[in-house]
């Protein structure tokens, strides 16, 4: 009998102990199968680094002059639409993948969401397109411009369907052209083109920063563009007038003409209506649009077309004006209409004959119906002491028609360039002012981070022991000196919240924030949930210890969030991180950079279990610290792990990955940036397949299809907790 009970008393002392060894081997794992036994692992490691993000290069096959400054924002989806059947405006519901600031000439990379094939570029800046787009292919996408001209037909085919509205040229109009035929126009050229002539970047920069895109413009610039040309020193008082396009983003076909008076401006606004019907409308663009093609055929910034002086005593075209002569202009808006069919040889746009009333925006404010009269910028621009007159328009009612908004009165949907000589012959309008200073713009990503910890064996791969969401904004400057660039655009300051939002283990997990590439030196701030942060160094970057206890319950106490229960947004554990860098430490170009992809979020992060044992994202590798490297180094290449080969004792060039036949890896990344879609946290006690079942498929790929797998969790899969 005493022995009896002295084997039992053994018995449950070895159960305890068994259990003991079992609590401690998992650290208080949520997951334990009695069954369960570690799989072989091949000993050749998973050549996988099971990335979300794809590194793109983007370039244009756009003729878009070197050195233009630029900002710009990648979409996945067109992010604009028709508002009241004319006007392109930004969806709202849409958040860019990518934004910046480029320099044209330079090679814009970025990253961006794996399962993108096709992306659109858009850009607020003047002389750039409005849109552009571009199939990714090998890692390349190359944008060409959209053609955002919107169709329209009659009044009786108007519908919301096809997007038609209605905006013609009034029937009895008069409309002539001196060049051979003036009721079409075959091609996107003018021909002759009389000059061609470079029209600086410096002033297309210093254009785009005064007159936005979207905004109303210093009302000093409204002013009738109308050109009075003064008498000058010149012998035979003759002078040559030369125009050219040099911008245009309108969605109208809209043509350019002009009339001249023998008189000042003053003189020309009190002409009644029978003596304005006597002014002969000369057309000069027919189609004033600016193709960003490399395509000979395109019409650029610096095409000049010579005007001729219409003589109404000899009613002949003279190539030079007589001095005392005011030249006013008119913007037929959607004066020309594209063909129904495509024609044998080349394109032929026809003259609108139809419609509605008053289509047609005068230099003159008084002239235009409207109740804001005001359709021109008038404004002059100075470089290499040379003057460059130039004069816009608005191409829109600027009070609305109907339910249509009206239009946005920046008046730069077409601009235009005089070139006269001699010059110096027309009163100059107000000058802009040179651009100086910095210009900002932001750039946002986000993501979801989930890790196993029980690193480096399997685990139970539910991939749900620490799991964090991101967002991160990245603040691009551009610094200006005399509208040219002053230097490359650089980082000034990131803003990243980590946000702990789920924890599927009570172990002590950590969690940090390694920064690769970017060193200490680089930083003029850093603060933690408003405080003042020091980092810590660490091998050409450092540390950000951001929450040294995840798991509320744990046997040292405190901790962030209570572990395997679900969390709601109000719940979550958050930590804002504010990075200001030295002027010019950090250059966009650097940080965009694929190989420097560790300095930008999601960073090299990871969580520790122990002071000795860090896990990170797949080919990420550990931080160098002292426990790392006398106790956790002996760990790579043991159990699940396969980062080390123990035989040659030496590292395969992979960090955190299994075995060939043991797909799964100990960390993931989710890349959600552009999107506002719920991430759904794996299941607890299930592998991650259960909660995604694409998972196997995009990992059997090798990595290359299914690439949206975790944007299709199962909707019948239970998130179970303890």
């Amino acid at each position: 009998m005493r022995k009896k009970i002295l084997y039992q008393l053994l018995t449950v002392t070895a159960c305890l102990a068994l259990l003991v060894f079992i609590l401690a081997f998992c650290r208080d794992k949520d997951y334990f199968d009695p069954n369960y036994t570690d799989p072989v692992i091949s000993d050749k490691p998973m050549a996988l680094n099971f990335s979300t993000t794809q590194d793109v290069k983007l370039t244009f096959d756009n003729a878009i002059p070197e050195g233009l400054v630029f900002t710009f924002e990648i979409y996945a989806d067109n992010p604009l639409e028709l508002s009241g059947n004319r006007n392109w405006v930004k969806r709202a519901d849409l958040i860019p993948l990518a934004a910046g600031f480029n320099v044209s000439g330079e090679v814009i990379e970025r990253t961006i969401p794996a399962y993108v094939k096709e992306v659109y570029l858009y850009s607020g800046s003047l002389f750039m397109p409005l849109l552009m787009h571009a199939t990714i292919k090998n890692g390349m996408a190359e944008f060409g411009e959209v053609d955002l001209s919107v169709d329209r037909g009659p009044i009786s085919t108007r519908n919301i369907q096809n997007k038609q509205i209605d905006r013609f040229l009034k029937e009895n109009l008069r409309y002539y052209n001196f060049r051979e035929g003036n009721t079409t126009y075959s091609g996107y050229k003018p021909e002759p083109i009389d000059l061609v002539e470079e029209f600086p970047v410096t002033v297309q920069n210093n254009i785009s920063g005064s007159f936005p895109e979207g905004f109303r413009v210093n009302p000093k610039y409204y002013i009738d563009a109308s050109m009075y040309l003064k008498p000058n020193s010149s012998t035979d008082n003759l002078v040559e007038v030369w125009v050219s396009l040099v911008y245009s983003r309108a969605l109208f076909n809209n043509a350019l003409c002009y009339f001249t008076f023998k008189g000042t401006k003053e003189q020309l606004r009190t002409l009644s209506d029978e003596e304005k019907n006597k002014l002969k409308l000369i057309n000069i663009f027919q189609f004033a649009k600016v193709k960003k093609s490399k395509s000979s055929a395109s019409l650029r910034a610096g095409d000049y077309i010579k005007l001729k002086y219409y003589n109404p005593e000899t009613q002949t075209y003279e190539d030079k004006f007589p001095t005392g002569v005011t030249i006013g202009w008119i913007l037929y808006s959607n004066g020309f209409k594209a063909p129904t069919s495509r024609p044998i040889h080349g394109t032929v746009y026809q003259v609108n004959q139809l419609d509605l009333l008053a289509q047609c925006f005068y230099s003159i404010p008084e002239w235009n119906w409207t109740k804001k009269k005001e359709y021109t910028i008038f404004f002059m621009d100075s470089y290499n002491n040379k003057e460059y007159i130039c004069f816009g328009f608005e191409d829109t009612n600027r009070d609305g028609i109907g339910n249509e908004p009206p239009g946005d009165g920046d008046c730069n949907d077409v601009i235009f360039h005089v070139r006269t000589v001699p010059g110096a012959t027309i009163d100059p309008p107000p000058l802009i002012n040179p651009i100086d200073g910095e210009r900002h713009t932001v750039e946002e990503k986000k993501g979801i981070l989930s890790f196993e910890d029980n690193w480096p064996r399997r685990g139970d791969y539910d991939m749900n022991d620490v799991v964090a969401a991101y967002t991160s904004k990245i603040t691009y400057t551009q610094r200006y000196r005399n509208s040219t660039p002053d230097g490359a655009s650089f980082v000034s300051k990131i803003e990243d919240r980590f946000s702990l939002i789920h924890s599927g283990a009570n172990y002590h997990n950590s969690f940090k924030i390694k920064i690769e590439g970017i060193t200490l030196n680089k930083l003029k701030s850093l603060t933690l949930n408003g405080q003042p942060y020091i980092p810590i160094a660490n091998d050409g970057g450092f540390i950000i210890e951001v929450c040294p206890l995840v798991a509320q319950g744990s046997s040292i106490g405190g901790g962030a969030i209570p572990p395997y229960k679900k969390l709601s947004p109000e719940e979550y554990a958050h930590y804002d991180i504010v990075m200001e860098f030295i002027e010019g430490a950090v250059t966009e170009k650097y940080f965009n950079t694929p190989a420097n992809s560790m300095s930008k979020a999601p960073y090299n992060t990871y969580i520790s279990p122990s002071p000795h044992i860090q896990v990170h994202l797949p080919n990420y590798p550990p931080a160098k610290d002292e426990n790392m490297l006398s106790h956790g180094m002996q760990l790579f290449g043991t159990h699940a792990d396969r980062s080390w080969d123990l035989d040659s004792d030496s590292w395969t060039g992979y960090w955190y990955v299994s075995g060939a036949n043991n797909s799964h890896p100990f960390a993931l990344h989710f890349d959600m940036s552009g999107t506002n879609e719920t991430f759904v946290i794996p299941a607890e006690r299930k592998i991650i397949e259960y909660t995604y079942p694409n998972f196997t498929k995009w990992v059997d790929s090798g990595c290359k299809d299914f690439l949206d797998w975790y944007k299709h969790p199962d909707p019948n899969a239970k998130l179970t907790y303890n």
